[in-house]
């Protein structure tokens, strides 16, 4: 038991200088490091320093140099390139041609005037000072009869500024699907063409191939017109003679 005791003390006693050793070399090691640092740091405020003052004072021997070299290098390898790959400088001619046509090919910027691009629903538009119904209708390229259809106008309505207007992608009527509604039945009532609304892209149907409608759905009919409000009609009067009976 002695001997093992003592063997034990004799394990904490090395364990214990050996971690003393480590904390010391720790120390040293940091101190090393520190002093190393901060003789860089002095070093590189002096080299930085010098630099600073000297900016700019080799930037063009360095191009230059530069230039010569890459012109040498070229010089050198061009007969190794043409010996091995023949055709090298004719292809890579040919494959610039495109890029040189892209690069002086001027692409116009796209309008995003709103009166200009293909509208596919109905905007509201606001009256603004000036406008007038002929002026409107030129500005988003549908007729004046158009507006007035879908304002619920007339020839003698007048505009105002600030007025809120809803304006048809072409000239037409925009019909709301009622029940019992189709392609044809539709044409008929406005005069229009079944297949030019067909056509239209913008027109949706619940089955592609027979052309169904949804019921309150929004369709445009392409010059479609406004069916003519009946005539008043002449009132016919029937004059019965009366008859006078004597007793």
């Amino acid at each position: 038991m002695p001997t093992n005791r003592a063997f034990i003390y004799s394990l904490r006693d090395i364990v214990k200088d050996f971690v003393s050793f480590l904390i010391v070399w720790y120390r040293l090691i940091a101190k090393i490091s520190y002093a190393i640092f901060t003789r860089f740091e002095s070093v590189k405020d002096l080299l930085v320093g010098f630099l600073y003052r000297q900016r700019g004072r080799f930037a063009k021997p360095f191009v230059h140099t530069s230039m010569m070299g890459l012109s040498a290098a070229g010089v050198m390898l061009a007969p190794v390139v043409a010996s091995n790959h023949p055709n090298f400088f004719q292809d890579a001619q040919q494959a610039q041609t495109p890029i040189i046509l892209l690069a002086s090919t001027q692409v116009e910027p796209e309008s995003t005037d709103l009166t200009q691009k293909v509208r596919d629903k109905i905007l509201k538009y606001t009256v603004e000072p000036g406008d007038t119904l002929s002026s409107i209708s030129k500005k988003f390229d549908i007729s004046v009869d158009t507006i007035l259809w879908q304002n619920d106008l007339t020839e003698r309505s007048t505009i105002r500024p600030g007025q809120s207007l809803e304006i048809l992608p072409v000239s037409g009527i925009a019909h709301k699907v009622g029940r019992g509604d189709t392609i044809y039945s539709i044409a008929k009532k406005y005069k229009a063409n079944a297949q030019a609304m067909v056509d239209f892209p913008f027109n949706t149907f619940s089955d592609d191939e027979t052309f169904g409608l949804t019921v309150g759905q929004i369709l445009i009919v392409p010059d479609g017109v406004e069916p003519a409000a009946p005539a008043g009609g002449i009132t016919r009067v029937l004059i019965l003679p009366i008859l006078t009976i004597h007793r």
